[in-house]
C-alpha cells in the first residue's frame, strides 16, 4: 500500500517550504491533521497533496474572516463555497470541509459557473481557468460580502481579496484589504500578518 502522508520530519520539511512560516503550518496541520486521518484508510480516494493544501488555506481563512451579520440569514446559517471554473478540490476533500465548522457555522460547498448566484456565496474559490472573465465575475458579485480567493497572477491586485501564489517555491498569501473593505469582510491581523497586502 502507497504510504499517502510521510515521516514527521519530511512533513515538517515539505511544509515549512510549502508556507514559508511557523504558524502557517501550525494553522494547516490543524485543518489538515482530520483529513489526513479519513484517506490514510482509502488510498484510492485520497486527493493530491495541493488539493488537500488549498483546502487547508480555505478552511483556515473561514476562521479569521468576519461577515457583517446581514450576509447569514438566521444564526445557524451555513458558510456557503462557491467554486468557479476547474474544481480545485477532489469530491473527498469537499466532503472533508462540508463536515468541519468555522465560528459554529458548517459549511456547504457549490459548484458554480458565472451565474448571478455567486454573490449568495460566503467564499467563492476561483479557479485559474477563470481569470479572463474575472471582471464579469466583479460586476456580478457588486460589494456582496463574498470572500474571493484565487490562484492567478494579479488576482488580488485586480480586485480579488486572497491569492495563493508560489513565489520562490513557496506558497505565499497576497490580501488586497481595500477589497475585503468594500466587501464589508474584516480580516483578522493574525491573517493580514502572514500575508503580502497588494492594493
Amino acid at each position: 500500500m502507497i504510504e499517502f502522508w510521510p515521516s514527521t520530519h519530511t512533513q515538517v520539511r515539505f511544509l515549512r517550504r510549502i508556507f514559508g512560516s511557523t504558524r502557517m503550518i501550525m494553522m494547516a496541520l490543524v485543518a489538515m491533521l482530520p483529513m489526513l486521518c479519513a484517506f490514510q484508510s482509502n488510498d484510492a480516494e485520497a486527493p493530491s497533496t495541493e488539493y488537500l493544501i488549498k483546502a487547508a488555506f480555505v478552511y483556515n481563512f473561514a476562521q479569521f474572516v468576519d461577515w457583517p451579520a446581514e450576509a447569514f440569514p438566521r444564526n445557524d446559517s451555513p458558510i456557503i463555497i462557491g467554486i468557479l471554473g476547474s474544481d480545485p478540490f477532489s469530491a473527498a476533500v469537499t466532503r472533508s470541509i462540508q463536515d468541519k465548522t468555522a465560528k459554529g457555522r458548517p459549511f456547504v460547498v457549490r459548484r458554480l459557473g458565472m451565474e448571478p448566484a455567486v454573490k449568495e456565496c460566503h467564499i467563492l474559490v476561483v479557479s485559474a481557468s477563470e481569470a479572463r472573465r474575472f471582471d464579469k465575475l466583479m460586476k456580478l458579485i457588486n460589494g456582496a460580502p463574498v470572500l474571493t480567493i484565487g490562484e492567478s497572477n494579479g488576482f488580488a491586485r485586480n480586485g480579488g481579496i486572497i491569492n495563493l501564489v508560489l513565489e520562490n517555491g513557496k506558497t505565499r498569501m497576497e490580501i488586497n484589504v481595500g477589497a475585503a473593505n468594500q466587501a464589508r469582510l474584516n480580516i483578522s491581523s493574525k491573517l493580514l500578518s502572514l500575508a503580502k497586502i497588494v492594493q
